[in-house]
Parts: C-alpha cells; sequence; structure tokens
C-alpha cells in the first residue's frame, strides 16, 4: 500500500525544524532541550497511559531530557505507586 508515502516524514519535520535557528545562531531544536532538560533533570515523574507505544515514545524523550519515569497503565495502578511511594 502506498499509504506512507502520502504521509510526510516526522524526522523530515525535526530536520527542518532544527535548520531554523534563534537569534544566538542556536538550532531551534536545542534552545527546547536545553530549558526543557534544565526543568525535568534529576525529576522523578508518574507517566500514566495505557498504550505502549505511548509509553514507550514518552519514556524515551523524558529520559533524554533526564527525568527518572515511573510508569502506570491506567489510573488504579498510579494510585497505587503514589500511595506506596508516600507510605514508605
Amino acid at each position: 500500500m502506498e499509504y506512507t508515502k502520502r504521509m510526510p516524514d516526522v524526522t523530515d519535520a525535526l530536520s527542518s525544524q532544527d535548520a531554523r535557528s534563534n537569534q544566538d545562531g542556536v538550532p531551534a531544536s536545542d534552545v527546547k532541550k536545553t530549558w526543557l532538560s534544565d526543568i525535568l533533570h534529576n525529576k522523578t515523574g508518574l507517566m500514566v497511559e495505557d498504550l505502549l507505544v505511548n509509553r514507550v515514545v514518552a519514556r524515551a524523550m523524558l529520559e533524554q531530557a533526564g527525568m527518572e519515569v515511573e510508569e502506570a497503565i491506567n489510573g488504579g495502578e498510579a494510585v497505587e505507586k503514589v500511595q506506596e511511594k508516600h507510605t514508605s
């Protein structure tokens, strides 16, 4: 099926964004990584998501920014994890 050929490639979109830069000449993607990394570095977060592919992508992005990620696949599991963390 030729469906995928009609869809824009994500890497092409990111590459074109990288080509743009801010006033200091720093690529726009590096600026985003810098402020996001500053906020998330050495932080721990609980990600609640039922779809595996979303968890994999989100975890990779958050860990790349320096965040420690815990996962839950639904709200009930998330509540249990929060309760465990605060009672231990």
